[in-house]
């Protein structure tokens, strides 16, 4: 189940996320339109909330996908980043490809794409890197 509230530790929310968030922020104020998918991984036990009554499971990771589509061209990049983040992690380090993402999360980003699109996008890593400030 997604949710769009979840538990996320103040190092990676105040971290790399943050970081990641306002990068793509940025591209999208230089008048580009990016297609968003974020969510949740629930790959391993993590921690509980303090004082909860109620059961819960919070979640091990995250995943950013950002894509940009320019005609019939789809660039893409992926990231994942665990609860153990460190505030000082570089979110450029945490690229994956849509493949991996979907694996983790047992999901379809891209249903609807033909499979040779699919194949070339999702396999690929880097597709926005320079464009969201990693060098």
């Amino acid at each position: 189940m997604l949710s769009n509230i979840t538990p996320q530790s103040s190092a990676l929310n105040q971290g790399p996320w943050v970081r990641l968030e306002t990068a793509v922020r940025n591209h999208v104020s230089n008048g580009n339109d990016l297609y968003i998918v974020t969510g949740p991984l629930y790959e391993y036990y993590f921690a509980e909330l303090p004082q909860a009554n109620e059961v819960h499971t919070i979640p091990s990771g995250y995943f950013k996908i950002v894509m940009e589509q320019s005609g019939s061209t789809i660039k893409a990049s992926a990231f994942i980043m665990e609860q153990s983040a460190s505030r000082s992690d570089n979110f450029c380090n945490t690229e994956v490809s849509i493949d991996e993402v979907e694996s983790r999360a047992g999901i379809n980003v891209m249903p609807n794409l033909s499979y040779n699109n699919a194949q070339s996008i999702e396999s690929s890593v880097f597709g926005l890197r320079s464009e969201l400030g990693c060098n």
